[in-house]
């Protein structure tokens, strides 16, 4: 195999990238009368998840997943892409691989009739949903609760968030509607370098305590950089598996693989920090011309295309010092991707009004769109720390959700516990009351952790 792999060429495997529809964690309106999850108590949290139904004006620290919107998004997306069933599904892709967030494996399971799925990645579509292979270094590198892979139901293989309705309409977007259930059977976690699971990402993702751990931990930034770089060097293994498949099996055209993931994260795989950065001002400093407001500009949906460069060395396939750098497709050799995704396409390197030397202060310095980025993390880690001093079991039953069933219970079980069964059972530590987690999961899998 490695002989092969040597003389096999990846930068015709083309790998589109996409960003997952609108989330629970999209979801802002304060224009209406509600809840905020930020100033959640777990009686409201009872209540909602007892009803299934209330008021939320904001959908960060809720379980992670699609709104109803965003699910039906793909359906649009799907209509879109074909115009309605007249044109064809995209030709070769040979895989789906995704972040293991709710929200992007649910988006491209959803997408996936636009695509025809080619090669022995997926057998059995006919009887059974598309295989979608799970990277962790593909996920969002907050510690915000949504930014974690959900707890799996060890009865029922079984994952679940409170939906909302979505959209935006303000008075209706925050609006929650129900429980969303879904099954994790066509989820393929990495094992030790293979290509199924669950393995050992999978089991240190479900540890309670480790996930705990992450949510009140610090990031750093070259371990946030470390797990990326495993995540591409995962996929430039699968290019070249992609390859020699393509090849052997005599197919013509362009071959594929479709992944999703996050507006954030997409900054860190590219290595190209394109932020949401608008024109402002600052009350104590009138060189400021130019705010940064966020860490993505790609929109729900929209999609990139990269490659991995002719000059990809084959001498890190299983690990090495190399970066495993990927870049843009130019649009003339995208024609193919642009056409069928139209409006969802984009080819973030030739816009205008994108590149930091595109946002030029008063006093002719440059916004630096990954510094902001990286504040961004840190500024939510101790918003999360924060949290988790003022509310340690909420926090904990919403990093360590499992469903409403089995939230309804631990939470009747805890209000019929004395208070010091509850701190002998939980671990509180009395002098800051916050439960002691494990500390960071990036050690405990190639790099890869919860951030």
């Amino acid at each position: 195999m490695a002989s092969q792999i040597q003389d096999v060429d990846i930068s015709h495997v083309h790998i589109i990238f996409q960003r997952h529809g609108q989330a629970i964690s999209n979801i802002v309106d304060f224009e209406s009368d509600g809840v905020n999850p930020q100033e959640l108590s777990m009686s409201q949290l009872h209540s909602l998840a007892k009803g299934r139904t209330g008021y939320l004006q904001l959908g960060i620290y809720l379980p992670d997943g699609l709104t109803q919107f965003g699910l039906d998004a793909s359906k649009t997306f799907i209509n879109d892409v074909t115009q309605n069933g007249a044109i064809a599904p995209l030709d070769n892709v040979y895989m789906l691989a995704s972040s293991p967030l709710t929200r992007a494996f649910q988006t491209i399971e959803g997408n996936a009739p636009a695509f025809n799925l080619v090669g022995p990645f997926n057998p059995d579509l006919d009887s059974h949903a598309p295989k979608i292979y799970l990277h962790p270094g593909l996920q969002e590198a907050t510690t915000w609760p949504q930014d974690f892979p959900a707890l799996v139901n060890p009865s029922t293989k079984t994952i679940s968030y409170l939906n909302l309705h979505g959209g935006s309409t303000a008075g209706k977007k925050g609006l929650l509607t129900h429980e969303t259930i879904l099954p994790t059977s066509n989820l393929i976690w990495p094992d030790s370098g293979s290509s199924s699971g669950p393995g050992p990402a999978f089991s240190t993702f479900q540890d309670p305590d480790s996930r705990l751990g992450a949510a009140l931990s610090t990031p750093a930034l070259p371990e946030i950089e470390s797990q990326v770089r495993e995540a591409r060097l995962w996929l430039r293994e699968k290019c070249r598996e992609v390859a020699l498949l393509h090849r052997a099996s005599g197919r013509s055209g362009t071959p594929r693989i479709v992944v999703c993931l996050h507006g954030g994260i997409i900054n860190f795989v590219t290595q190209k920090w394109y932020c949401n950065v608008v024109p402002g001002s600052h009350p104590s400093d009138e060189t400021v011309k130019w705010i940064w407001k966020g860490s993505a500009k790609l929109g729900n949906l929209e999609c990139v295309v990269y490659r991995f460069p002719p000059s990809a060395s084959p001498s890190s396939v299983n690990g090495g010092s190399d970066e495993a750098a990927i870049e843009e497709v130019p649009v003339e050799e995208a024609k193919e991707e642009r056409e069928f995704l139209g409006k969802y396409y984009r080819h973030m390197s030739s816009e205008k009004n994108i590149r930091d030397e595109d946002y030029v202060q008063g006093d002719g310095s440059l916004v630096d769109q990954k510094k902001g980025h990286w504040e961004f993390i840190l500024t939510k880690a101790r918003d999360v720390q924060r949290f988790g001093q003022e509310r340690p079991d909420l926090l904990e039953a919403l990093v360590n959700w499992r469903g409403v069933d089995d939230f309804l219970e631990r939470y009747s079980r805890r209000q019929g516990a004395k208070n010091a069964e509850v701190v002998g059972n939980t671990g509180v530590d009395k002098s800051s009351g916050v439960r002691r987690g494990k500390g960071k999961l990036r050690a405990s899998f190639g790099g890869c952790a919860v951030l």
